[in-house]
């Protein structure tokens, strides 16, 4: 509820308790893994989501979006595009093909990110220009990060995304 309402600091404060009270508890270990790595704080991000995973032998295809992040976020696009081959972010969520497509504007290939231009932006469905402010306000994705990703859509070929960085 406090993620959602965009009280992120009190979201991570209650989420820490969660885990305080029950420190195997793999959704939230990788629920509150996948916050801190949108927030860049990785070396708290990994070492959650790595125990999660290691305490459920099946989970969830987008837990590993942390090491994708981490990967993307220090330039190692290459290593980002691997673990991106691992993660299952399907089911409506327009950030799965927003990495990827900005992973191969990273890498110059924007061939390869075009149908994935298309496919996020018949799942965003609104003006180019609010994917920015829907990342940092409703996704807590820093702003460093946001930018980032924002300029690889920009070299894979998204038109009016660079008109947003900042």
């Amino acid at each position: 509820t406090h993620f959602a309402s965009g009280e992120y600091e009190r979201a991570k404060i209650e989420a820490y308790r969660t885990i305080d009270l029950s420190p195997n508890d793999t959704v939230w270990l990788a629920v509150l893994g996948f916050y801190l790595a949108l927030r860049e704080d990785f070396e708290h991000s990994l070492p959650m989501v790595r125990k999660a995973i290691a305490l459920d032998p099946h989970p969830p295809g987008w837990i590993r979006a942390p090491f994708f992040l981490d990967h993307y976020q220090h330039g190692r696009y290459e290593q980002a595009l691997a673990e991106l081959r691992r993660v299952d972010m399907s089911g409506g969520d327009f950030r799965g093909p927003l990495y990827v497509a900005a992973v191969y504007g990273q890498l110059g290939r924007p061939e390869d990110a075009r149908p994935l231009l298309d496919e996020m932006q018949a799942l965003w469905q609104r003006p180019i220009g609010e994917m920015r402010r829907e990342l940092i306000e409703r996704h807590a994705t820093s702003v460093a990060l946001t930018d980032h990703l924002l300029v690889g859509l920009a070299k894979a070929g998204l038109a009016g995304v660079a008109d947003t960085v900042e």
